[in-house]
């Protein structure tokens, strides 16, 4: 069993973006070189030529000093500074189930949850006595993963029951998402639940949206006589559905549209209920639009009322008259003041709901939820360790498990539970064996250890009857750092000597309680903790470079809080790099006169991106600056002569300078002159060059980029790192993406999907390359390695995995023949 599990998907994410990062700028430095002359070591020079052999037409890589890479990646993970924030961790009990009554003459699939009942109670259509008579305004605030839909979605179902045994036909809910992708996702859940069941029989579901197409999302069973979900809009015109599911873009054009107007003259008397999911994103003008919207709709129900019905009454309290509204959100719910919740709906559906209405979590206690686990490991006497004294082999065994994926979760639960509890192993039994009391010994201390923790539920209830796990669950039940985390746990000695190590180990331990959430056996464990990781990941972007001869690098929009102290000392400057070459450095621009810097820095991207003639390149030239020294020693009158392009700037007089200070001068020997190398000749050619991103040192045109990455090349490289694993399970591989427009989502889209192609084509060609291979010959290795469906799709281009010639290439029914 294959699973993504939160904490360990976080640690390999950070691992990959880093990399990527890393060897993707691969920034360097020349390394130091001879003097002139020297046949032991080739002679480097600032322009093209000096990099060429006798025949070449491309500038060759110089030897490169790794300093820079390390440092960027050293600062990418800075745990103040750096790329990442978190991870954080929200640890929360399962929650209280229900009492045992029900509302429902319907049984769901699974006994509810508390909360569940509560909603329930309120949205079931089902007389329960003189103070209810029918549904009630709903807004359901609990958690995620809670089962918010299945809130409303089990009265909703319920009542469809009851209305067709009645004859009503029409909508009975119509069920509004802010989002297509929600909607389909959503549609999924609802057809799985109606096809199992086969008391649901002949509810019926549909789906309009903009992407409706006229397939089914639903496989049909003989249990449910072919009942799939409905997308074909003229079927669903001309016999409307019991549950619709659609967007308020698309509820926009059913009010419009003449030929949608039967939908509403055929659902007049049967809608019943009205969902806004994800309640939250209906805030601002888009809340104040959907706030019309609902009024609409109102206003088109009333419509095909005869004078008389007796849904008219409803009106008058309501613009939505007879429809009971409902909503559900995750994020209203967490902490937030029941009172603004309550007048936000208000406002929205505009009608009045009591503060009864809002329905909140119910959890259980920590030391409730854990007595059921020391009881069930009790007569095993076992010995938990303190996590703060564990030893480091220990700490290094519990790390390489938190930087790794695993496929075998019971191997991660065993082996993490192994080093929470004393006493060693004895000889592994047989795997057929169990964890009974035949199967400890005695040690010194004449309490009984398990011999080998071979029985996954005694893992399970062992990890969490463990009292260093309770304290983490009980200090992570609000989102907290990993790192604090790690610190108060582990001790502040173990997270000083090494944070990345003791953030792995707290990684591991909650990887093994999502195992355990997840279902050993496969079912999801709903009385276990459910474990939340939250990663930020910033957009590489307007990263500026110390001017120092010891890299280090910083955020150019954090500089005026952040590096204040440092300004006036080590100055920074745009970082850049040559893509062809990898030598990296700084960009500059220079005073309308001289060799001095202009005094304000601030614009120098902006100056770069309106061809100022007055910009500059700088790279950091060592290699060059000892090889002048060396042939300066050498008692070369003209060594400035062998190396054109190389000049030195001064920190403190922010100039470039054509001769080298002494070394007795006093900013030499702090290390405030920096070697650099420079595009040269006349003022035409430099600005000719440097509108065309000349390298300084390789000669390549259009080679010179500032260092950064965008937010949706970080996105492709998380996306392809967690789902890059065949073993993974396909239900596993979602991802939900947010935009911030219909454009944006649009390029989002094809550009994560082409940059992940990328991404994986390269993973397949690097893992067929084992040493100097002829380029034939490693594309015939390549296509060799693929031998599974998996294999094969990642060398497709994405726009012609489709195409009737490639796909035959990697389905699964496909010999390995092109």
């Amino acid at each position: 069993m294959a699973l993504l599990l939160p904490s360990l998907q976080a640690e390999r994410i950070r691992s990959a973006v880093v990399d990527y990062l890393t060897t993707t700028f691969a920034l360097g430095d020349a390394e130091p070189r001879r003097a002139p002359g020297d046949a032991e070591t080739p002679h480097l020079s600032d322009n093209a030529e000096a990099h060429r052999s006798p025949g070449e037409t491309q500038p060759r890589r110089a030897p490169a000093d790794a300093a820079p890479r390390r440092a960027l990646g050293d600062f990418l993970q800075h745990p103040e500074h750096g790329v990442f924030t978190g991870p954080f961790v929200r640890l929360r009990l399962p929650y209280l189930p229900s009492e045992g009554s029900t509302a429902l003459d319907w049984t769901p699939p699974f006994p509810p949850y508390r909360h569940q009942e509560q909603a329930y109670q309120r949205l079931t259509s089902k007389p329960l006595g003189p103070a209810h008579t029918g549904p009630e305004p709903t807004i359901v605030t609990t958690g995620t993963g809670s089962g918010k839909t299945e809130a409303f979605l089990h009265p909703i179902l319920d009542h469809v029951l009851h209305a067709q045994k009645a004859g009503i036909t029409g909508i009975k809910a119509l069920i509004l998402y802010p989002m297509n992708a929600l909607a389909s996702d959503q549609a999924s859940r609802i057809t799985q639940l109606i096809a199992s069941d086969p008391a649901l029989a002949h509810v019926r579901a549909g789906l309009y949206t903009g992407d409706a197409e006229t397939t089914s999302h639903g496989n049909a069973t003989p249990q449910n006589h072919g009942t799939a979900l409905e997308t074909d809009r003229h079927s669903i015109r001309r016999n409307p559905p019991d549950i619709l599911l659609t967007n308020y873009k698309m509820l926009d054009q059913l009010l419009l549209r003449p030929e949608d107007q039967k939908l509403w003259a055929a659902s007049a008397q049967s809608l019943t209920y009205l969902v806004l999911d994800e309640f939250h994103t209906y805030d601002g003008a888009q809340g104040t639009d959907v706030a019309m919207l609902l009024r609409r709709l109102g206003l088109a129900i009333r419509s095909h009322l005869s004078s008389g019905d007796p849904r008219l009454d409803a009106f008058t309290a309501s613009p939505l008259g007879p429809i009971t509204p409902v909503a559900t959100s995750a994020t209203l719910g967490d902490g937030n003041d029941p009172t603004e919740i309550l007048d936000f709906a208000r406002e929205v559906f505009g009608c009045p709901i009591p503060p009864e209405a809002v329905i909140t979590e119910t959890r259980v206690p920590l030391d409730q939820w854990a007595q059921q686990h020391r009881q069930a490991i009790g007569s095993l006497r076992l010995r938990p360790r303190e996590l703060a004294s564990l030893r480091a082999d220990e700490l290094d065994e519990l790390a390489v498990l938190g930087e790794t994926s695993t496929a075998d979760v019971q191997l991660l639960l065993q082996r993490v539970v192994e080093n929470l509890y004393e006493g060693p192993a004895p000889a592994a039994l047989t795997d057929s064996a169990t964890l009974t009391d035949s199967a400890t010994f005695t040690d010194s201390t004449g309490l009984r250890t398990p011999s080998h923790f071979t029985d996954p539920a005694i893992c399970a209830a062992a990890l969490q009857a463990h009292p260093g796990v309770l304290s983490l669950i009980d200090a992570a039940q609000q989102t907290v750092p990993v790192a604090e985390l790690a610190q108060k746990l582990l001790g502040k000695t173990t997270y000083t000597d090494d944070p990345a190590r003791a953030r792995r180990v707290l990684a591991a331990i909650l990887a093994a309680l999502s195992a355990v959430r997840a279902g050993l056996d496969g079912t999801p464990n709903r009385n276990a903790v459910s474990v939340d990781v939250t990663l930020w990941v910033r957009e590489v972007t307007r990263i500026d470079r110390i001017l120092s001869t010891q890299p280090g690098f910083r955020w150019a929009d954090e500089a005026a809080s952040t590096y204040a102290a440092l300004e006036e000392e080590v100055p920074a400057r745009p970082a850049l790099y040559c893509r062809s070459c990898g030598r990296s450095g700084w960009g500059i621009t220079l005073a309308s006169t001289g060799q001095g810097e202009k005094p304000d820095q601030a614009n120098v991207r902006r100056d770069h991106l309106l061809h100022d003639s007055r910009f500059r390149t700088l790279l950091h030239a060592p290699g060059e600056d000892a090889a002048y020294l060396n042939a300066l020693a050498s008692g070369d009158p003209h060594p400035a002569e062998h190396f054109p392009g190389l000049r030195w700037y001064s920190v403190a007089n922010r100039e470039l300078l054509t001769r080298r200070p002494a070394e007795s001068e006093t900013e030499t020997r702090e290390g405030r002159v920096v070697p650099v190398l420079v595009l040269t000749g006349g003022e035409s050619d430099i600005s000719r060059n440097t509108n065309h991103d000349v390298c300084p040192s390789c000669g390549a045109d259009d080679a010179i980029r500032f260092l950064g990455s965008a937010v949706a090349t970080l996105l492709s490289v998380s996306l392809t790192t967690l789902f890059g694993d065949d073993a993974l399970d396909s239900s596993e591989k979602r991802a939900l993406i947010f935009t911030d427009s219909v454009q944006d989502a649009a390029h989002r889209a094809g550009f994560v999907d082409q940059r992940s192609h990328t991404i994986s084509l390269r993973s397949a060609l690097r893992g067929a390359l084992h040493g100097p291979t002829p380029l034939d010959t490693w594309v015939e290795a390549t296509i060799t390695a693929a031998s599974s469906p998996f294999d094969r799709y990642r060398l497709v281009p994405a726009d012609l995995a489709e195409h009737k010639r490639f796909k035959p290439f990697w389905e699964p029914s496909t010999s390995r023949s092109r």
